[in-house]
């Protein structure tokens, strides 16, 4: 389905925090070059988006109630604004249950292929990010990119606003 959004959006530079990652991986693995393949650049079959219900079954935490939310947050008087401070995740496990066997249990209530098609996809973003990390390019260059990206989506946006306001 598509998601329709602004046609514009911010460029996203890589950060510290993926830098560091970077320079650990690279030291430990080395660089490798990643072919994109049919598959990385066409989709026949995209991945249905995960619902809130299978997200509760695949991570074996719980969604919690509005009364829950407000009870889980403590409101700090005095500040403005308050400042809200987390408090201890409430229990989830039943007593006595190892953690490891329930979420086997609850991962065990979804139907066999959807749960099949949610491992594939989560372990095909694992490997495009460990790729990314391997990438030989440099930082000017993927920042390069998100520049491009974001020229794009500009241009995209006049040329419609163009035809559009040619029509009228």
């Amino acid at each position: 389905m598509a998601q329709w959004t602004a046609p514009f959006h911010a460029p996203k530079f890589t950060d510290e925090e993926f830098e560091a990652q970077k320079k650990a991986y690279t030291d430990k693995h080395g660089y490798t070059v990643t072919i994109p393949t049919f598959s990385d650049i066409i989709h026949l079959r995209p991945f249905k988006p995960m619902t809130e219900e299978e997200k509760v079954l695949y991570t074996g935490t719980r969604a919690l109630t509005q009364e829950e939310k407000d009870n889980y947050w403590i409101k700090h008087p005095g500040k403005n604004p308050p400042e809200r401070k987390l408090l201890e995740a409430p229990e989830v496990i039943p007593a006595g249950m190892n953690p490891a066997e329930w979420r086997k249990s609850l991962r065990n209530q979804m139907p066999i292929g959807r749960l099949l098609d949610i491992k594939k996809e989560k372990q095909r973003r694992k490997d495009k990010y460990l790729a990314m990390l391997a990438d030989p390019s440099p930082k000017i260059a993927r920042n390069a990119a998100a520049i491009l990206t974001a020229l794009d989506d500009v241009q995209d946006a006049v040329s419609t606003l163009a035809c559009i306001g040619m029509v009228a």
